[in-house]
C-alpha cells in the first residue's frame, strides 16, 4: 500500500507555518522545526489521517499526531531540505 512507503520516515514541520499543529502543544517550539518519525498506520482513520507521527523533540515527545499522506509527504520534503543544508541542523 502507498502508506507503507512512508513508515519509519522522518518528517519536519515548523508550528508557525503549519495551521494543523496545535498551538498549545507546540508553542514551546516557537519558529524552530520539530522532527518526528512516522511510526504506524492508523486502523480506524478519521478525516483522511491515516499515518501516526511521534515527535523526537523532548519538549513535545508525548504528543502523537495523526496525519494524511499528503501532509507526511510535505514533512518528508521539509526534512530532506533541512538535511541538505551545509550545517545539518536536523
Amino acid at each position: 500500500m502507498l502508506e507503507e512507503l512512508f513508515l519509519k520516515k522522518f518528517v519536519a514541520y515548523t508550528p508557525v507555518k503549519e495551521s494543523w499543529m496545535n498551538k498549545k502543544t507546540f508553542r514551546c517550539v516557537g519558529t524552530a522545526y520539530v522532527v518526528g518519525r512516522v511510526v504506524r498506520r492508523i486502523k480506524r482513520p478519521t478525516g483522511g489521517r491515516i499515518l501516526q507521527v511521534l515527535w523526537l523533540d523532548t519538549q513535545v515527545e508525548n504528543a502523537v499526531t495523526n496525519l494524511s499522506v499528503a501532509t507526511v509527504q510535505h514533512g518528508i520534503d521539509n526534512y530532506e531540505a533541512l538535511r541538505r543544508l551545509p550545517n545539518h541542523p536536523a
